[in-house]
């Protein structure tokens, strides 16, 4: 069976004051099983999220719930 999921993020830039939107398509070529994804943020010492954008998309391999 040929499965694709879509994805549609929206967000709003202050900059510009606008709204905006990104789409993404993934086939089950690209599914990654047993992983789990990092997380790409952090609080700083001041108590400011910080986010790292290098570390988005990066997955740590997770254990599959079993059947027992």
């Amino acid at each position: 069976m040929d499965v694709e999921i879509f994805v549609l993020l929206k967000g709003y830039d202050d900059v510009f004051a606008q709204t905006i939107y990104s789409r993404q398509s993934y086939t089950t070529a690209q599914f990654v099983y047993g992983a789990k994804f990092r997380r790409p943020f952090a609080v700083n010492n001041e108590g400011q999220l910080v986010m790292d954008l290098k570390k988005v998309g990066e997955y740590d391999v997770a254990p599959l719930p079993t059947n027992a």
